[in-house]
């Protein structure tokens, strides 16, 4: 185990000497994951032949008896101690070195679609989520044999999905949510383009940041073929469209309620005061038009459909509707109540547009004839229901 106090980590170092007696250090840093000092830059292998290797691990100590006479730890700890060295040799062959490189997901990119839409069913299912990768030189050509680089092409890259829970700013650590993973899958030879690599994960439905991991085991390369990075980590982010998250779904529904709602109340309120009996033109006492005015709602509109045969009106547009409310009289029998009653209007307020666009209201009283404009002689006469 690494030690949790920087000045007392363990500082361990590779000296790699190339067969031509050129020495390159490697410094090597713990992995508290995988719980292994591992070097931070791949080990470079130039030339075929025989590489010498030293791995040292060092710390620092103080020597003699404990003694304060600073508060620099630094100047108290002063000396160093090889904890261990280990020595080896390794060969190195002639390689053809290659990359994994991803097609999809792309670091950076967001993918868009994690859940499917209405129409795939409910609850919206969880779409699933392919890979794609290729195997290329290392200038990112198609190498011209890639059937060849390994021992099986069926079982020699591996794929990880993990998702990273979002950070909020000033969550503790001990709050945070811990990355959840998908099961390790095999990524398969796609038979219609050589060199690629397909997968998919099923029902890993988090939106946010994630992380692809694609591994080589190191047991599955042909020999004659290396990849200096076994590991590759592609970074991006998932994201769902519109049509694919469960909210929208219930804001539809929300909006749909609210409308049936709006167009229930909006009936019951145009229907609370109904127009009734006929509004009638006339010239002098001979009649030009007339119009009935119950449609059981509150207000009668006349367009220029009913208007146009009658240009003499010089009107092309009429709504009618009753001023104030109906009086009640005792003439007809209510079922109800045994009472008898009638409805019987004050009088009706018509809003008008002449041919002109002139727009002008009319208040027409029972019986009584009424002049509407200074352009025609037809007067406006209200006749109630009886």
């Amino acid at each position: 185990m690494q030690s949790d106090k920087a000045l007392f980590a363990i500082d361990v170092q590779a000296n790699v000497t190339d067969p031509d007696g050129k020495e390159i250090t490697y410094p090597l840093k713990w992995d508290i994951d995988k719980k292994n000092f591992i070097a931070e830059q791949p080990l470079q292998v130039p030339l075929a032949g025989t590489y010498k290797i030293s791995i040292v691990g060092k710390t620092r100590i103080h020597e003699g008896e404990p003694v304060v006479e600073s508060a620099n730890e630094n100047q108290v700890f002063d000396k160093t101690l090889t904890l261990f060295s280990v020595d080896g040799e390794f060969s190195g062959l002639d390689v053809t070195p290659f990359e994994i490189v991803a097609l999809s997901p792309v670091t950076g990119e967001t993918k868009i679609g994690i859940h499917g839409t209405i129409m795939d069913g409910w609850p919206l299912p969880v779409s699933v989520f392919p890979v794609r990768v290729k195997i290329t030189d290392e200038n990112g050509n198609i190498l011209p044999n890639p059937d060849s680089i390994f021992i099986n092409q069926e079982d020699a890259i591996t794929a990880q999905l993990t998702y990273l829970p979002k950070v909020e700013d000033g969550e503790e650590d001990e709050e945070l949510e811990e990355a959840i993973n998908t099961e390790i899958i095999i990524l398969q030879p796609d038979p219609a383009v050589p060199g690629e690599f397909i997968g998919q994960f099923q029902n890993f439905g988090y939106e946010g940041s994630h992380i692809l991991t694609l591994t080589v085991g190191v047991d599955k390369m042909e020999q004659g073929y290396w990849t200096y990075r076994r590991e590759v980590k592609v970074e991006f982010s998932r994201d769902d469209c519109l049509m694919c998250r469960t909210s929208t779904y219930y804001g539809i529904l929300g909006i749909i309620i609210a409308t049936i709602l709006t167009i229930i109340a909006y009936n019951i309120a145009i229907r609370t005061n109904k127009v009734s009996g006929s509004l009638i033109l006339v010239d002098g006492s001979a009649p030009i038009a007339e119009f009935g005015l119950y449609n059981g709602t509150n207000f009668r509109k006349i367009k220029n459909r009913e208007l146009d045969p009658y240009p003499q009106l010089a009107l092309k547009y009429m709504k009618a509707q009753n001023i104030g409310k109906k009086r009640r009289t005792t003439k007809q029998r209510d079922e109800a109540s045994g009472g008898l009653y009638s409805d019987e209007a004050q009088g009706i307020r018509v809003d008008c547009v002449s041919t002109n666009g002139r727009k002008f209201s009319v208040d027409l009283y029972p019986k009584t004839p009424t002049m509407y404009s200074d352009d025609t002689m037809a007067q406006m006469l209200f006749e109630p229901v009886e």
